[in-house]
């Protein structure tokens, strides 16, 4: 098992667990948080799902200005702002009365959560050889996933829906967390990797149009848009309302299958990184197309089952298979984004990458409202199987536009480096 484990620096893997502890924070509120907004604050449903709709839309809003700011004054410094932020919104939310305090608290959740992912993201790539980058993501999402399950099950010990000083409990380790992730980046990891920053500055003229120009950039965030908006927005909208109404799942088996794609995830990321050592991202992300199209094909199944046992069955196979597609992804793509960025405005294409996380989350719940709504619930699962599969197609094609730096997985010899 140890030689699974990538060799990272000292300061990698001190950033690595510190972003691990602020995921057991996220993990102990996010299941919690419509809850807690209907039962103890008191807000109609319909309004706590605008709140949370809002805290996508303010992530949408900020991500040009999260990239400008990452390649202006360098990622540590907008990432410990973000965290800072976060912990205001985790501790702001126990004091929410009126309905304008509730939104005011997304814009500020929202702005903070979505400022962390893209300068997390350009301070890893900071911290390592390029060579290592598939490595140090795949060890930042199995630890991410690792800590929000945690966080959910110590969130559900904690948590009682008729104590609302319970949820404040809950908010306040939260807020903690995020304040023990930038303490370490400020006085344990102490300064930003990259370019100088005179470098920096010297890059920032015509930044944007430098990298709308990066063709197989543009085509690889309009392939994550297609794969977030059928694949993961899918997976927490209309995968858990299908299963527990047209499978007839009940919501603590529902929470079984969850954990399925949980476990799958933290047990084979790091052996599916070191299986795919020498091969083309590309076909990785062909694989990633072609899994979650089987797990969608998968869940029209269970859904027709409808008997018990073997729905909850067919389900927990559907999230397992879409969790094996998760290790490839997140292996191949947010490398691929840091392999084809320019240090001097890697941030902004970090931001980039982060936007279609947004764009996907605001589309995905939409389209699946739309179907479900209609009664069209299978249709809605075939329809993202079948462009699951044409996005895996395109994503062989898409190899003849990277660059040959980018082209590869390193081996496993260059990916267990050092970097110091």
């Amino acid at each position: 098992m140890s030689s699974l484990v990538p060799q990272l620096s000292r300061k990698t893997w001190t950033i690595l667990g510190a972003d691990a502890i602020s995921a057991l924070g996220n993990g102990m509120i996010i299941p919690f948080l419509v809850i807690y907004l209907r039962d103890a604050r008191g807000f109609p449903i319909e309004q706590a799902g605008l709140m949370l709709s809002t805290v996508a839309i303010a992530g949408l809003a900020v991500a040009p200005t999260t990239g400008w700011l990452i390649d202006k004054v360098g990622a540590r410094r907008v990432l410990m702002v973000s965290l800072m932020g976060g912990a205001t919104a985790a501790t702001f939310l126990t004091f929410v009365d009126d309905l304008w305090e509730g939104y005011l608290w997304a814009l500020l959740f929202g702005s903070s959560i979505s400022s962390m992912w893209p300068s997390a993201h350009s301070l890893m790539a900071s911290v390592v050889e390029p060579e290592q980058r598939a490595s140090v993501y795949s060890v930042h999402f199995a630890l991410l996933n690792a800590g929000i399950g945690l966080g959910a099950v110590v969130g559900g010990l904690l948590v009682d829906a008729s104590d609302p000083g319970s949820f404040v409990t809950v908010f306040v380790l939260d807020a903690l967390t995020f304040v023990i992730y930038a303490a370490v980046l400020r006085f344990v990891v102490g300064e930003d990797l990259g370019p100088p920053r005179a470098e920096r500055l010297q890059g920032q003229a015509g930044a944007w149009r430098r990298m709308a120009g990066d063709g197989a950039f543009m085509r690889v965030l309009g392939l994550s848009v297609v794969l977030i908006t059928v694949g993961y927005a899918q997976l927490a909208s209309s995968f858990p309302a299908f299963a527990t109404t047209e499978g007839n799942v009940s919501t603590r088996a529902l929470g079984a299958v969850f954990a399925v794609n949980t476990v799958t995830i933290v047990g084979l990321q790091l052996v599916v990184l070191r299986w795919l050592a020498g091969r083309r991202r590309a076909g990785a992300m062909a694989v990633v197309g072609m899994l979650w199209a089987v797990a969608w094909l998968v869940t029209v199944v269970a859904g027709e089952v409808r008997a018990g046992l073997a729905a909850v069955a067919l389900f927990m196979g559907a999230s397992l298979v879409f969790g094996i597609g998760e290790t490839f992804m997140q292996a191949a793509l947010p490398a691929l984004v840091n392999d084809l960025a320019p240090d001097d405005i890697r941030g902004r294409y970090n931001a980039g990458y982060s936007l279609t996380w947004s764009i996907g989350n605001i589309g995905g719940p939409a389209l699946a409202g739309f179907m479900l709504g209609a009664g069209r619930a299978s249709e809605l699962f075939i329809l993202s199987a079948a462009v699951c599969g044409a996005a895996g197609l395109y994503s062989l094609r898409l190899a003849r536009f990277i660059p040959a730096r980018a082209q590869a997985f390193a081996t496993a010899s260059a990916g267990a480096s050092s970097s110091g």
